[in-house]
């Protein structure tokens, strides 16, 4: 059975745990003293939740959101990361972990929420087939960044479910 948690400030090393094997699996070059101090940050801010997946007493999963007014959309929330452990994969945790950012999407008064897929996310795992699954849809738009020490980069889809 999976249980989904929220957790709060005091409570991060599962989920510090789980983010620095994400990003490692993904081959993201964020240190991991950068993740616990973002997370960190992160959590004391308002708008913001992150859910652990647990399996009995291991957690196995975890979703980060971030909810945020805008002009177009009014109140939206993004699911910023999602990530379950390869040994849990295909027993419905991410499903679960799915299921409890939208509903607290809306119990905030969220539009919609919406999940930014990168190129090698899309190669490596599927994940705009994987998120259709939920209802999520493609609306065709790119998210164009820039880094505020001059690095761009492009992520090449985005995709949105209206709650």
């Amino acid at each position: 059975m999976i249980r989904i948690t929220q957790i709060g400030p005091g409570h991060i090393e599962p989920a510090f745990a789980l983010l620095c094997r994400f990003f490692a699996e993904e081959g993201f070059s964020t240190p991991p003293d950068r993740i616990r101090s973002s997370l960190q940050t992160f959590l004391t801010e308002p708008g913001i939740a992150v859910f652990l997946a647990w399996r009995e007493a291991t957690a196995v999963g975890m979703a980060t959101m971030a909810s945020r007014p805008s002009i177009e959309h009014g109140l939206y929330a993004e699911i910023e990361d999602l990530y379950v452990l390869p040994s849990a994969r295909g027993a419905g945790v991410g499903a679960a972990l799915i299921e409890a950012a939208v509903q607290w999407c809306e119990e905030r008064g969220c539009s919609s929420v919406e999940v930014c897929i990168t190129s090698e996310g899309e190669a490596a795992h599927g994940l705009t087939r994987f998120y259709e699954k939920f209802g999520f849809a493609d609306e065709g738009r790119r998210l164009i960044a820039k880094n505020c020490k001059g690095d761009s980069r492009i992520t090449p889809t985005s995709a949105t479910l209206a709650c």
